[in-house]
């Protein structure tokens, strides 16, 4: 063998870490790589054409001695899988089983793979209701199959109705409120157990006793101490418990009450107006001009329009934003009608007039497009014309909302 081989490529950190000795230690270092390469079962087996081989080429013995396939062995088919979404469901994966490797595939994916036990199926979480993520689901099939799964791919990119969306969410929310609930209060119960068994264990204690050492009745103290403390630490923990889960229940309960209200709907317009503004440029392209201090173009940054798969991807998520923002104007025109809310603009308010802003009327000294300036005991403060409740000439009011 050559004096310049280089085997620091075969070194391995583990093999004091997993205490391996099953090569004496007179094998050379070079040997011992060669052998821990292999699967535990097979070491023993091999380490003798290992050591063999390593006096007359040990590169060609290590690669004899791993497990060759059986050629009379049937090839195991390759388990089929079904990657869909929809808007109702989201993207699901379906036709895994435990231990199949699709695990370690889903959990190195961009996308937030979870199991759902109810389901009985991986889900991605937050992928309802939402644009499907067209390049992410790619890459988690190619990513499958190079795995040795055979995916099908179903994609139904279409939005759901507004309405339906927002029903179907309040649904789910006050499934969600009241499964909360519900442990909440048994964890109640499990920490008042708790609480009272290590309160019953106490009273075999008299006050102030304390361990008597040596003393036959050693023992039995310091396991009533022991259940105590015990008894003690699960109460507690059932306890914080049932606290989190109450106040989950109430965010989940007031999560849909602050949704649906007309002013929050408002804002989440503007917002997914902007949204779909911007899809619709970079689907067209644009052209950002950059000028100097006289006011002349001195740069250009070019956008040529989107194209290939991001281009499918923008269209699909222009779709999405045109029906949340169809059903959010109807929902608001309905709101309007019902005078929960006010649509105000710069005309609707004058100064003279009196705002209700947080409970409490203000007058107008100046209104501008988008705020209106307001008297108060610490002088002139800005508000946003939104976060008007009401609107009144003097003393009766005029207009006004329950909100």
């Amino acid at each position: 063998m050559s004096e310049t081989t280089d085997y620091r490529h075969l070194g391995h950190e583990g093999y004091a870490r997993l205490g391996y000795t099953d090569t004496p230690p007179s094998d050379p270092p070079e040997v011992r790589y060669a052998i821990m390469d292999l699967p535990l079962q097979q070491r023993a087996a091999a380490a003798p054409a290992i050591r063999q081989g390593f006096l007359e080429g040990w590169r060609e013995a290590v690669e004899a001695a791993k497990p060759k396939p059986d050629p009379d062995e049937a090839p195991k088919p390759a388990v089929l899988l079904t990657l869909t979404y929809s808007a109702a469901e989201g993207t699901l994966l379906d036709g895994t089983s435990k231990g199949d490797g699709s695990a370690e595939v889903l959990h190195a994916s961009p996308q937030l793979w979870r199991w759902s036990r109810n389901l009985g199926t991986w889900f991605v979480r937050y992928s309802r209701d939402r644009p499907p993520r067209l390049g992410a689901i790619d890459a988690d099939r190619k990513a499958l199959e190079a795995a040795g799964f055979e995916v099908t791919v179903e994609i139904d990119g279409k939005p759901r109705m507004y309405e339906e969306a927002e029903a179907d969410r309040a649904q789910h929310m006050d499934e969600r409120a009241d499964h909360l609930a519900a442990k909440a209060e048994r964890k109640g119960a499990e920490s008042d157990a708790r609480f009272a068994a290590a309160d019953r264990t106490s009273d075999m204690i008299p006050m102030g006793q304390p361990v008597l050492v040596g003393h036959y009745s050693q023992r039995r103290h310091e396991r009533h101490l022991e259940q105590i403390h015990r008894d003690t630490r699960k109460g507690l923990d059932a306890l914080a418990e049932s606290r989190q889960a109450a106040q989950r229940a109430e965010s989940a309960a007031s999560h849909m009450r602050h949704r649906e209200d007309p002013y929050a709907m408002a804002r989440r317009l503007k917002t997914r107006q902007a949204d779909r503004d911007k899809v619709q440029r970079d689907l067209d392209g644009h052209v950002r001009n950059f000028r100097n201090g006289a006011g002349v173009v001195v740069s250009q940054d070019v956008t040529k329009p989107a194209s290939g798969s991001w281009r499918e991807q923008l269209l699909v998520r222009a779709e999405f934003l045109d029906e949340e923002i169809r059903g959010l104007r109807d929902a608001l025109a309905v709101a309007k009608e019902e005078g929960r809310w006010l649509d105000l603009q710069k005309g609707d308010v004058k100064p003279g007039q009196e705002v209700r802003i947080d409970g409490r009327w203000y007058a107008v000294v100046k209104v501008n497009r988008t705020t209106v300036a307001v008297t108060t005991l610490v002088g002139a403060l800005k508000y946003p014309l939104d976060q008007i409740r009401g609107v009144r000439d003097g003393l009766p009011a005029a207009v006004e909302t329950d909100a």
